[in-house]
């Protein structure tokens, strides 16, 4: 028994990078190392997915453990943030101005049109306020409008699996985008109309 658990020990040493020696110590280290492992494991409950990458310092000779989140808790927070910010404005003018003042950042651009769009589906009767808000930021800036004609396209590719309501909704959304000159109207360039591309379902 004696023999297994000095083996145990090497082992648990070359795992856990342990330098301390002794018997005494090993009790402690143990205490320690379930600690780490405690600490680890909230951590990752906490957040989710994480992954290490491992870097060695050259001057020191040691390795530094990097832990890069990849739970996109950014991404819930932001999207949390827009929604809240939508819902509680007074009116469309509130709601854009403090939405413009958010800095997403570039690329998350999407985000903000789909929770418009997301809103305005889940309203009984369309809203203008939804409306006003999607024309506001077409006009604000060039890669506001660049991100509607992508949502326009994509959600034209995908109308058919929405619900009746939902579908008048999000049709007159873009119906008062185009017809505010907000939107370009060389996105209908998605829309196919011939014998061969056109089916009940589109």
């Amino acid at each position: 028994w004696t023999e297994n658990e000095n083996d145990w020990i090497e082992i648990r040493k070359e795992i856990l990078g342990e330098d301390s020696d002794g018997s005494d110590e090993d009790g402690s280290g143990s205490e320690a190392g379930a600690e780490e492992t405690d600490d680890d494991s909230d951590e990752e409950d906490e957040d989710g997915i994480l992954v290490e990458t491992q870097i060695i310092d050259a001057s020191t000779d040691k390795q530094i453990t990097k832990i890069h989140d990849m739970s996109e808790k950014d991404l819930i927070n932001l999207r949390r943030t827009i929604y809240l910010t939508i819902m509680s404005s007074a009116s469309f003018e509130e709601c854009a101005h403090k939405l413009s003042r958010m800095d997403i950042p570039p690329g998350k651009e999407m985000e903000l049109i789909n929770m418009i769009i997301e809103c305005c589906s889940q309203e009984r009767t369309f809203l203008r306020y939804y409306g006003l808000i999607g024309a506001r930021f077409c006009l604000l800036h060039r890669r506001w409008s660049g991100a509607f004609h992508e949502a326009f396209i994509a959600q034209y590719s995908t109308i058919h699996r929405l619900e009746t309501n939902k579908l008048r909704n999000v049709a007159k959304l873009f119906a008062h985008l185009l017809h505010t000159d907000s939107l370009s109207w060389s996105c209908l360039s998605a829309v196919h109309l011939n014998e061969d591309e056109t089916t009940s379902s589109s």
